[in-house]
């Protein structure tokens, strides 16, 4: 959704991209991004989503 307004010249990680759209704290942020990338719903590199693996869980 958020890719089309992405440019190639940002270089904002992941957990950044949510802290400025949510009201979440960076623990709850990192907390969650953990679960789902222990569960390998996500796949992250160097800060930067790379992949959604499969449906994200109704928890989330």
């Amino acid at each position: 959704m958020y890719r089309s307004q992405v440019h190639s010249h940002q270089t904002e990680g992941i957990a950044g991209f949510i802290l400025q759209r949510t009201n979440l704290s960076r623990a709850q942020i990192f907390r969650i991004l953990s679960d789902l990338k222990k569960g390998e719903y996500i796949m992250i590199e160097k800060g930067k989503l790379m992949a959604l693996n499969k449906a994200l869980p109704n928890d989330y």
